[in-house]
C-alpha cells in the first residue's frame, strides 16, 4: 500500500523571540506521519496579550496577509488559550469561508458566559467566528461539554486532552524531608479564603503563591505567608518541601488548576484540590491526590491534617509521580492530539469513537466514595494558566 504524503503542519505563536518552547524538543515527532514546524509569529517584538487595542487592527492585517502564505503550504495550523493568533484565524477563516488550513485550538479557555450583555455579544461573536475552527482540544471533559452547549457545536469539535507537565519536574520525593508548611498556588480562579480559613487548627504554616496583587486580596498573619510572582525556580524549591501541595478553586465549568496540580504531582508531592472541572479529570481521590468539595473549610482541614501523615505522603505521591510519567508527558500530549485531530467526523447517526487518550463529549462521572454523598478522607486521613 502507497505511503500517504505526511501532514504539513505548523504551531503558531505571537512572540519576539526565535527560541522554540520548552516542549518543542520534547514532543517526539515522527516525520513520516506529520511534517509539524514551530512559526514565531512576530509583531513589533511583542507577545499578545502586550497587543493594545489600537493595535489590533494593524495586527489583524498582518495576520490576513500571514494566514494567506500559510494555507498555500500546511494543512493545519494549530494556535494556543484563544490567543491573538487563534481568535484571528478563526474570524478571517471565518469572514471568507476558509476551510484550508484546518484550523486546531489547543488548550482552549474562555470565561463563562453570564447574563450581562458584553458577555451575550461576546459569546455571539465568538460563535461566528468559531464556525471555521476545525477541532477545539480542551483540558477537561466538563469544559468541553459546556463549550459545546453554548456553542451548539457537534460532538467531534470537541476533544479532551489532558494537560502535560514537563519531564524535568519528575522526581523522587524523600517524604521525610518535607518541612512544615502547605502551599496553596496560582492565579486563576482561585479561593484563597478557603485555605486561609482551613489551616487554621493544623500544625502547617500555609505559603501563599499567587499573582501581582494577591496580598492586597487577603488578610494574612500569624501562619500564613503570601508571596507574589515568584520566579519558577524559587517556586518548584518551595514545592519540593512541602508537605502538601493545595489548589484551592472556585466551582466553575471552566477548567483551572490543572498547571500546579501536574507539576505539584510530577515531583511526587501530596496534592489537594477542589473537586471542579479542572481537577476531576487529573486526580483520583485518594489513589494520586485529595479531592475536596468546593467551599468546604472542614473538609479541606481534615485533608491537610493527614498531610502530616508520611507514609501516607509517600504513597500517595508516588502514585502521583507514577501518573504524570505515564501519561502527561509531552509525548503523550501530542499523539493524543494527532488521534483527536484525525478523529473521522462522524455522520448524526453514527456514534462518537472514544479513543485512548482523548474523549469526545462524555458527560463528566464523578468519583464518590461508596456509601458516601461525598467524597470521604480515609481513617489516617490525608491545581494558571
Amino acid at each position: 500500500m502507497e505511503r500517504q504524503p505526511a501532514m504539513r503542519s505548523a504551531y503558531l505563536h505571537t512572540t519576539p523571540s526565535d527560541q522554540v518552547p520548552w516542549w518543542w524538543k520534547e514532543i517526539r515527532l515522527d516525520r513520516n506521519l506529520c511534517d509539524f514546524d514551530y512559526i514565531p509569529m512576530k509583531f513589533r517584538g511583542k507577545r499578545s496579550k502586550q497587543i493594545t487595542a489600537l493595535e489590533v487592527p494593524l495586527y489583524l492585517l498582518k495576520l490576513l496577509k500571514d494566514l494567506l502564505a500559510l494555507r498555500r503550504k500546511y494543512d493545519y495550523i494549530y494556535t494556543g488559550e484563544c490567543d491573538f493568533n487563534g481568535l484571528g484565524i478563526a474570524l478571517w477563516q471565518s469572514l471568507f469561508f476558509m476551510r484550508r488550513p484546518r484550523h486546531v485550538m489547543l488548550m482552549f479557555i474562555m470565561r463563562e458566559k453570564t447574563t450581562s450583555l458584553p458577555s451575550r455579544l461576546k459569546y455571539a461573536l465568538m460563535t461566528f467566528m468559531f464556525r471555521s475552527v476545525y477541532r477545539v482540544i480542551c483540558s477537561s471533559r466538563s469544559e468541553g461539554e459546556y463549550y459545546r452547549e453554548m456553542f451548539g457545536w457537534d460532538a467531534s469539535k470537541v476533544q479532551f486532552v489532558p494537560l502535560p507537565t514537563s519531564p524535568e519536574c519528575i522526581e523522587e520525593n524523600d517524604a521525610s524531608l518535607d518541612e512544615n508548611y502547605v502551599i496553596a498556588a496560582g492565579r486563576v480562579f482561585r479561593d484563597y479564603p478557603t485555605a486561609i480559613e482551613a489551616v487554621k487548627d493544623t500544625p502547617f504554616k500555609l505559603i501563599v503563591v499567587g499573582g501581582e496583587g494577591v496580598s492586597r486580596e487577603l488578610r494574612v498573619g500569624g501562619q500564613i505567608q503570601v508571596l507574589e510572582e515568584i520566579p519558577q525556580e524559587h517556586f518548584m524549591r518551595l514545592v519540593r518541601r512541602a508537605a502538601a501541595v493545595i489548589v484551592p478553586l472556585k466551582d466553575k465549568r471552566i477548567s483551572t488548576g490543572q498547571t500546579v496540580i501536574c507539576q505539584a504531582m510530577a515531583m511526587g508531592k501530596l496534592v489537594i484540590a477542589t473537586r471542579t472541572a479542572g481537577t476531576e479529570d487529573y486526580i483520583d481521590h485518594m489513589v494520586d491526590g485529595v479531592l475536596v468539595p468546593p467551599g468546604d473549610v472542614d473538609e479541606l482541614r481534615r485533608a491537610i491534617r493527614a498531610a502530616g501523615d508520611e507514609s501516607l505522603r509517600r504513597e500517595i505521591g508516588a502514585n502521583a509521580r507514577n501518573r504524570m510519567a505515564r501519561g502527561h508527558m509531552p509525548h503523550h500530549y501530542s499523539a493524543a492530539i494527532r488521534r483527536a485531530v484525525l478523529q473521522p467526523i462522524p455522520t448524526s447517526c453514527e456514534p462518537v469513537k472514544r479513543q485512548a487518550g482523548t474523549a469526545a463529549l462524555p458527560s463528566p462521572r464523578l468519583r464518590r466514595d461508596e456509601g458516601a454523598g461525598e467524597p470521604a478522607l480515609a481513617a489516617h486521613e490525608m491545581d494558571e494558566i
